[in-house]
């Protein structure tokens, strides 16, 4: 399976934009594994809820330990989704990451 890892920040002051590429045709998807950071420092994710926003909505992501997946299938992302960004929900208080950018590529046969 195709596994991708991130880290992103919180804080939103970094100026890069971390890329994931999500290929067409790909059987299974890309599966994103995130990590997150507050200002540079590791956040836990024990008791919160994490999901995936994307221009076509919302993914739920799967927690381990301090890691949030999920994975994308190539209808879930327009070519060149620029501000897919993680939704962090610790109780009432609810927290969005830096953003980030998928690519979906064109199969090898298109």
């Amino acid at each position: 399976m195709n596994v991708q890892h991130v880290s992103l920040d919180l804080s939103k002051k970094f100026s890069t934009k971390p890329t994931i590429y999500v290929g067409r045709g790909d059987v299974g998807g890309t599966t994103i594994a995130a990590s997150f950071t507050d200002s540079g420092l590791p956040i836990s994710l024990d008791g919160m809820d994490v999901t995936l926003t994307l221009p076509l909505g919302e993914m739920p992501c799967v927690i381990d330990g301090d890691t949030a997946s999920c994975t994308l299938g190539e209808s879930l992302v327009p070519e060149g989704a620029e501000h897919a960004h993680y939704t962090i929900i610790d109780g009432e208080r609810v927290y969005t990451t830096q953003r980030l950018r998928i690519v979906t590529l064109e199969g090898a046969t298109q």
